[in-house]
């Protein structure tokens, strides 16, 4: 099969060894990921940015819990097929064998496309009722205007889940990190501005999705030529077997990362779930790194497994999550320390969540700080042990939340939320050190972890010394933020030069600032 691989190129002047061509591999999509992270998230931040100065914060509410509706809907639309796609492309591509990558791509596309507009279907005609389950009728119009988004985004993650699997994240990055995240942030602006209500801001979502869906599709055929014409060896059964238990495993790890917005949106009124909304997802920049690095390592994971390389798996497993922690601390330090600013420049009405956002930042620094645990389980078949931690993650994150929100609000919802994800994580972390007897974690982390809460301290000081509490105009709070965040990241930089960075991840973050500059070799 004709397939335009990045990583065939040449890395090195000096051959590899086969754990530092696998850093070279990695550190190249990271370098992609980290940048089409970075760009997803901050046109995130702005699209909600936008949204909470030009919609009212009831809309703006149900705005945000109709996105985490939708997106945990979009795991049941694609079933598990993303990443079974991921996971057979990328051992039969190395294979050679082409006519089971192409049973693999359409084979997930079929059932990805019954699924997921079977649900959009059923959404729609059960929308008053699931509103009613939240006690807001005024949920189902929106709902049945976001939920039109998941059949398009669902069939866009199995195709650049194809070709993530071969090695190239340029089509994942274009899609969901630009293009997708572009088109909202224009249409959610201009049809909120032209028809002030959220079903307006659904339908935006949704054309958003089909534009990426074509971008998704042009590219798929690009890296896989072969799919036009090779006859294609199709094994259903296998795809449906494997699937399931991904299935489940995704859908609980999806219900951790989207329960506790629904649940609070059954708790609270609608404008306060947009304050707490707002906190969540600000503390998920936090997480960027890893996610990026999720998306790269799932099929390497799979090669080393399937291989029986235990020890490079371990070797790449430490050093990049050392690097994820090394690139998440200076933002999460940010976030904790300038909490009450940051949710400021939302409106003064959302200052009332900075506790939510430093208490959720914390969860998301566990989640850095322990690495690609759920993917590692995933892809190397123990897809049911990391289905059960999640499960039981879930039940504790909606037992917390439902507990502590009628007591303490937006901030009782967060700490069920960073408790319930530390947990999680902790759980992922022994299940893989006893099952693929690896461990992400090591000593040298404890020298970020160190360098991070100095730079936490001086943005929290420096908070406080000039009174900043996120209620001031948007023209003095805005410009006063950047310069306590460049003088908390040069802190941040210089504590750690000092303390020194590990050999190995000095070669991979050296790969990907490389090709952030353009220049390939590393």
């Amino acid at each position: 099969m004709a397939i335009e691989d990045e990583t065939t190129e040449d890395l090195a002047a000096v051959e590899p060894t086969p754990t530092t061509r696998d850093v070279h591999i990695l550190a190249r999509g990271a370098s992609l990921g980290l940048v089409g992270a970075l760009t997803r998230e901050g046109l995130a931040a702005l699209t909600m940015f936008l949204l909470a100065h030009l919609a009212s914060r009831e809309q703006f509410g149900i705005i945000q819990w109709a996105i985490s509706c939708v997106i945990l809907l979009s795991v049941l639309g694609k079933g598990g097929f993303n990443i079974v796609t991921s996971r057979f492309v990328a051992i039969h591509a190395a294979a050679g064998e082409r006519e089971k990558v192409k049973g693999d791509i359409y084979g997930s596309l079929l059932w990805t496309i019954l699924s997921s507009v079977s649900l959009a279907i059923l959404v729609t005609l059960l929308a008053p009722w699931i509103a009613g389950l939240f006690r807001h009728p005024e949920f189902a119009a929106p709902l049945r205007a976001f939920v039109w988004w998941v059949p398009p985004t669902c069939l866009v993650i199995i195709a650049v889940s194809s070709v993530l699997a071969i090695g190239s994240a340029r089509p994942r990055v274009a899609v969901r990190d630009v293009v997708v995240p572009v088109s909202f942030l224009i249409l959610g602006a201009l049809f909120i501005l032209r028809w002030q209500t959220a079903v307006a801001v659904g339908w935006a979502y949704t054309i958003s999705g089909l534009g990426g869906l074509i971008l998704a599709f042009y590219y798929l055929y690009r890296y896989f030529p072969a799919l036009r014409r090779t006859r294609g060896v199709y094994n259903h059964l296998l795809l449906w077997s494997t699937s399931l238990p991904l299935f489940l495993t995704d859908l609980a790890a999806m219900g951790l990362a989207q329960a506790d917005v629904l649940v609070v949106g059954r708790l609270l009124p609608a404008a306060e779930i947009g304050v707490y909304a707002a906190a969540a997802r600000l503390s998920l920049l936090g997480a960027m790194s890893l996610v990026a690095l999720n998306q790269i390592t799932a099929p390497v994971i799979s090669r080393l497994h399937h291989q029986g390389k235990r020890q490079e798996l371990n070797l790449l497993l430490k050093t990049f999550t050392r690097l994820c922690l090394l690139i998440s601390l200076p933002l999460s330090a940010l976030l904790v320390g300038m909490a009450g600013p940051v949710m400021g420049l939302l409106g003064k009405d959302f200052v009332a969540g900075a506790w939510a956002l430093r208490i959720a930042s914390v969860g998301v620094l566990v989640n850095v700080a322990t690495g690609s645990v759920g993917m590692a389980l995933v892809m190397t078949g123990y897809q049911w042990l990391a289905f059960v931690t999640n499960l039981l993650s879930v039940a504790l994150l909606i037992g917390l939340v439902s507990w502590l929100t009628p007591i303490y609000g937006v901030t009782g919802a967060a700490v069920g939320l960073a408790t319930a994800v530390t947990i999680a994580n902790l759980g992922r972390l022994a299940l893989v050190h006893r099952v693929l007897r690896v461990n992400p974690m090591s000593l040298p982390m404890l020298k970020s972890v160190l360098a991070g809460l100095v730079a936490t301290a001086v943005a929290w000081g420096l908070t406080s010394l000039l009174g900043l509490t996120g209620k001031e105009g948007l023209g003095y709070l805005f410009p006063a933020l950047l310069g306590l965040a460049a003088i908390s990241l040069a802190v941040y930089a210089g504590l750690s030069a000092l303390l020194g960075v590990e050999p190995s991840d000095k070669q991979a973050a050296q790969i990907i600032w490389n090709r952030l500059r353009g220049h390939p070799q590393g």
